[in-house]
């Protein structure tokens, strides 16, 4: 087994307890993380939607403006939610299985799914592909941190990076 193949496998989000289903009734198989090359396209979609550039006529530097917006971020997960889906057995009402080829019927099927479905796997796709480090997760929201005794500290001016 190659290096690349332990990445290659799926895992089974099952979502039949939100319908009262037997345990393994529905479920979506996820890819258990993307490829660089799919995140590098679902992150340039949004960064090219939040960011744009000044006149380039003008002299000197250009202008950046970045803005992310709700939608951008929203859009960003939904793009990641569907790159990652590789297979489910949902249906619609009249009990055909949603499509997921091509891909614009894959994002029109997610559209129908109930919220608390959607937000199940939305979430395990994206705990799958973001990298918490122990440095990372060692960060409190006030910007302090632990030091390796496990003592809060809050970093003075000098030791904030800008």
């Amino acid at each position: 087994m190659g290096f690349l193949s332990a990445w290659d496998a799926t895992q089974r989000v099952d979502v039949s307890d939100l319908v009262d289903s037997p345990e393994g009734t529905w479920w979506i198989d996820v890819k258990k993380c993307l490829t660089h090359g799919e995140a590098d396209e679902v992150m340039r979609k949004l960064m090219a939607s939040t960011m744009t550039l000044g006149d380039p006529t003008s002299k000197g530097s250009l202008p950046v403006k970045t803005s992310l917006s709700v939608d951008a971020v929203v859009d960003n997960q939904a793009m990641l939610v569907a790159k990652s889906i590789v297979g489910w057995n949902l249906t619609d009402d009249f009990d055909d299985i949603l499509p997921i080829e091509p891909f614009s019927a894959l994002e029109n099927s997610l559209a129908l799914l109930p919220s608390p479905v959607y937000d199940r796997v939305a979430g395990v796709v994206v705990a799958a592909n973001t990298e918490k480090s122990e440095e990372t997760a060692s960060f409190s929201s006030d910007g302090g941190r632990s030091d390796s005794d496990g003592q809060h500290y809050t970093p003075n001016d000098l030791e904030v990076l800008v």
